[in-house]
């Protein structure tokens, strides 16, 4: 059910809790009246159409790069229990990503995918549709009140069909030169197609009419605190529908101050 869940606890130098994927691509689609996602979604879910997203020239000869992610065996079981991959027949994957972490603000780790390999082979992704910084902070000095949430691991919310896993291999290097193959159930941040995913669902769940977002930021903006209200509950309605989890400890901000603290840039008034 989309909505919120109980903060997770961040252990400094231990994997960041991630979320597993979990939306629903048909609500998607239907609350998609400007088509936003047409075809981008299906690149997720149907091999077909993934492969029919290579380059013409592309070769998948066995396994593409057979790198070995070195310092990530001892995070399988996190990786596990998030449901973020699956272990799986190390002749199985089709393109091998190495993968490391780095850390967060708050110490711990986050997950990170080297995409370079897959990109590759890849045509160019659908245009994005990020707004300019600009067009964002005018639209929130231009509303009275302002609601600000985001989304929980958003890139990681978008499940990929077990067919379209073979193309998100990682190897995880063991001991005495062995290494445990892993797939990726979830969309990564390192692919290029998937700022375009992430930021064009975004959009459908909350147009432009109620406010702005920005990749996994949403600003729902309104001319009142009734107006602001009743566009969060109508953007909440639309996340619950999608199955959408999000940061929902959100605050209004009625202030220029205020609002430019919520992008999390200064300025001086």
């Amino acid at each position: 059910m989309g909505g919120t869940s109980p903060p997770a606890r961040r252990v400094p130098g231990v994997l960041a809790p991630i979320t597993p994927s979990r939306l629903n691509f048909d609500a998607l689609r239907a609350l998609d009246l400007e088509g936003l996602l047409d075809g981008i979604l299906d690149v997720l879910v149907d091999e077909r159409a993934f492969e029919a997203a290579l380059l013409p020239s592309a070769v998948l000869s066995g396994a593409v790069n057979r790198s070995t992610s070195r310092n990530m065996l001892h995070h399988l079981p996190d990786l596990l229990r998030y449901g973020v991959v699956e272990q799986v027949d190390p002749a199985l994957p089709r393109v091998i990503l190495p993968c490391f972490t780095v850390a967060k603000t708050d110490g711990s780790l986050r997950l990170v995918h080297d995409g370079r390999k897959l990109n590759d082979l890849m045509l160019p992704p659908p245009p994005m549709l990020l707004p300019p910084i600009h067009d964002v902070v005018s639209t929130l000095l231009s509303a009275s009140f302002v609601i600000h949430t985001d989304a929980r691991s958003w890139f990681y919310q978008f499940g990929l069909a077990t067919e379209v896993r073979r193309f998100f291999g990682s190897r995880l290097a063991g001991p005495r030169g062995s290494f445990t193959t892993v797939q990726l159930c979830s969309m990564c941040m390192g692919w290029k197609w998937a700022p375009a995913v992430a930021h064009r669902a975004a959009m459908v769940l909350l147009p432009a009419a109620d406010g702005a977002v920005w990749v996994d930021n949403f600003f729902v903006c309104g001319a009142s605190a009734g107006d602001v209200a009743a566009r969060y509950s109508a953007y909440l309605e639309r996340t619950r529908l999608a199955n959408a989890v999000m940061h929902l400890d959100a605050q209004g901000a009625g202030t220029p101050q205020q609002q430019f603290d919520a992008l999390g840039l200064s300025a001086t008034w």
